[in-house]
């Protein structure tokens, strides 16, 4: 039997977690607290299995609960947040810094059964994961994960590096991106499974763990050293053209964002460049993009089972044979720093200060020629791939996308004016100049009309060959740069968008709230008084009907004396939910002052109004507010009616109102529960 420690301030979420937990037979509740300090205490006698923390308490909160467990009766800690807000998710992983295994959502509100169901399937779960780890002695929340020796960063890197982390990941990957320094030359990606809605919370609480900058992806931004991108809730997060990316595809894993999509964008996008990182977790994500990273000649890092508070994902990996590296967590830094220094020399600085080897593909038929142009290029520090024809040359293209295409016009298969139709029309901008054996004006207009962006005609000087080379690489160069800043001009115009909808939704809020009364919602005394003021001037203008009805509540303050001030707010709430339903569009609800409330009914007359009157006062008679369970609690009104009619005796707004107010004094003057007219 699993024995469990509940702590939260709300009786309600206690009784509701009790039922939850409870549901299943292997689990029983010995106790709960209702603040961090009797949680320590109980702790300290009763030796709970696990404990359900709660993080905002009164006396004692729960980071500094589980700070006081972790010292003196070491216990696995899950932290339960119910809120989404970026403060109370900071707090919940702050808990995890202090020592709590894991932070999830509670249940709160109302919700749906089958969310209801995923919420208590989900806690459930974990309790009986953290059970099974404490006993087998990987995780005994004895306290928080130690400070790693900060790594020497490697002085440039073309390396792109992407981490993958599920069950244990946060406190884990506080741990490892801690001992990475700010001058890190290489981007850092990370996935991280976690409830909706924890994500902005997470990504705040690591940006203040670790000295490297953490930032949320809003739709595409250019990858820069020494930054950690993670996706915005229920987005996959993925690498393009010097960018991460946000992409909507379907779940993986029953996972949004996955690690697989993750993994497997980079080898696409970096090849041997990439480095991806597994860590704690249970299942099997990233296990194929792991094999994807490693079968283009990347690296691929797993987490020990020693230092895994669950040694899944990692295991996985391992299994499938998709690891190039095993390593303890205390280890991986190192690790790390010397596989992003390989690529120092390997592949130049894509992302320090050394400008990085561009990557031209070479296609043509003669042995030759590919020689000449081989030699020509990586004498000017190009990396060159080859192909001799043009359908291995589309291949190599899918493969990994160069920066440059140096394409022969005349060859078998398929010709270089069929290469680059097929380049343009399955790929980005990638940068073509088309060799021509003649250099005729046709040959010319030809290529160009395929859509290549430049010409050369053999035989060529290699002087001229290099600088028209380096012209198309300053251009694709600059094509990518655009590109990047277009999708961050995008985002950022996106970000406008959003903020403008959110503060129009926030006027309109203010406006609302300026006018309406807090508690009940009906319209307050002055904004009646500006709306009624206007209708009578119009009812004079045009000589049309105005009526009003004051109702006030029959001996309100017994309400509030026999049960109490919260069931006389619900009262006065029952009222206005009455009237609402009681008039028209046209007509307006407003309460007056205390238990006193007031409808205005443009174009009505008395007669109609004082029918209006005995139904609302008939409705409230013969209903009762349902308090809870064991207390309903039944009211009566008394209305007085006053009308406006053109030429009659009413000359002002005020004498309107005073007119309603007599008839209201006369109803309750006559023995109350009844409508009266002036």
């Amino acid at each position: 039997m699993i024995r469990v420690l509940i702590t939260d301030d709300s009786r309600l979420v206690r009784g509701v977690l009790r039922e939850i937990v409870e549901s299943d037979p292997e689990i029983h509740v010995i106790a709960e607290a209702s603040n961090g300090a009797e949680a320590v205490e109980i702790c300290l006698k009763e030796r709970p299995d696990i404990v359900l923390m709660d993080v905002q308490m009164p006396v004692m909160d729960g980071i500094e609960s589980v700070k006081r467990i972790m010292q003196t009766a070491p216990t696995p800690v899950i932290v339960l947040s119910a809120s989404v807000k970026s403060s109370e998710t900071r707090s919940a992983f702050s808990a995890l810094s202090a020592g709590a295994i894991d932070a999830i959502a509670k249940p709160h509100g109302i919700v749906s059964s089958e969310t209801y169901g995923a919420i208590a399937e989900d806690i459930i779960g974990r309790i009986k994961l953290y059970y099974r780890v404490a006993k087998s002695g990987a995780a005994e929340g004895e306290e928080p994960l130690r400070d790693l020796e900060q790594i020497t960063s490697p002085p440039v890197s073309s390396s792109v590096i992407a981490i993958g982390a599920s069950t244990g990941g946060p406190r884990t990957l506080s741990a490892l991106l801690s001992a990475i320094k700010p001058d890190f030359p290489c981007p850092i990606l990370l996935v991280q499974h976690i409830s909706d809605g924890f994500m902005r919370g997470f990504a705040d609480w690591l940006g203040r763990e670790i000295s490297l900058d953490v930032v949320i992806v809003d739709h595409a931004m250019r990858l820069e050293p020494g930054r950690v991108y993670l996706p915005p809730d229920g987005y996959h997060l993925e690498v393009s053209r010097g960018a991460a990316v946000l992409s909507e595809a379907p779940p993986l894993h029953g996972c949004r964002p996955a690690v697989d999509v993750l993994f497997k964008s980079l080898a696409q996008e970096y090849g041997e460049r990439a480095i991806g990182i597994v860590l704690t977790g249970i299942g099997v994500d990233g296990s194929e993009g792991a094999l994807a990273i490693k079968a283009l000649g990347g690296k691929v890092i797993a987490q020990d089972e020693a230092s895994s508070v669950i040694f899944g994902m990692p295991k996985s990996v391992i299994e499938r044979d998709a690891a190039t590296h095993i390593a303890s967590l205390e280890n991986m830094p190192k690790l790390l720093s010397e596989l992003a220094s390989a690529h120092s020399e390997e592949g130049g600085g894509l992302f320090g200060s050394v400008q990085r080897v561009q990557d031209i593909l070479v296609v043509d038929d003669s042995p030759t020629m590919r020689a000449v142009l081989y030699d020509i290029l990586t004498a000017q520090g190009h990396n060159v791939r080859q192909a001799e024809n043009g359908r291995l040359a589309l291949q190599e293209v899918a493969r990994e996308e160069p920066d440059l295409i140096v394409l022969d016009v005349m060859m078998p298969e398929l010709d270089g004016y069929s290469v680059c139709r097929r380049v343009r029309e399955d790929y980005g901008y990638i940068p073509v100049l088309m060799v021509t054996a003649k250099g005729s004006s046709e040959d010319m207009v030809r290529a160009l009309e395929a859509g290549a962006d430049d010409c050369i005609a053999k035989p060529f000087e290699p002087m001229e060959l290099s600088a028209r080379v380096q012209s198309l690489l300053r251009i694709r160069s600059l094509h990518q740069r655009l590109f990047t800043q277009n999708n961050e001009l995008e985002a950022k115009n996106r970000e406008l968008e959003r903020l403008a909808r959110a503060l129009n939704r926030a006027n309109k809020e203010l406006t609302l709230l300026s006018v309406t009364d807090g508690l009940t919602k009906a319209y307050n005394h002055r904004h009646f008084q500006e709306r009624f003021k206007a209708e009578f001037a119009r009812s004079e203008r045009y000589g049309t009907l105005l009526s009003v009805i004051l109702i006030d509540i029959d001996h309100f303050k017994k309400v509030n004396d026999n049960f109490g001030h919260p069931v006389g707010d619900q009262v006065l709430v029952h009222l206005v939910e009455v009237l609402e339903d009681s008039v028209r569009k046209e007509d307006l609800v407003a309460r007056y002052g205390g238990e006193e409330f007031i409808l205005m009914l443009p174009e009505t007359s008395g007669p109609r109004a004082l029918l209006l009157a005995k139904r609302i006062r008939e409705r409230i008679e013969q209903s009762a507010v349902e308090i809870d369970s064991s207390l309903s609690v039944r009211y009566t009104v008394s209305l007085g009616v006053a009308s406006f009619e053109p030429g009659g005796k009413v000359q002002t707004a005020e004498a309107l109102i005073a007119k309603a107010d007599s008839a209201l004094y006369s109803a309750k003057a006559n023995g109350r529960n009844r409508a009266e007219m002036a």
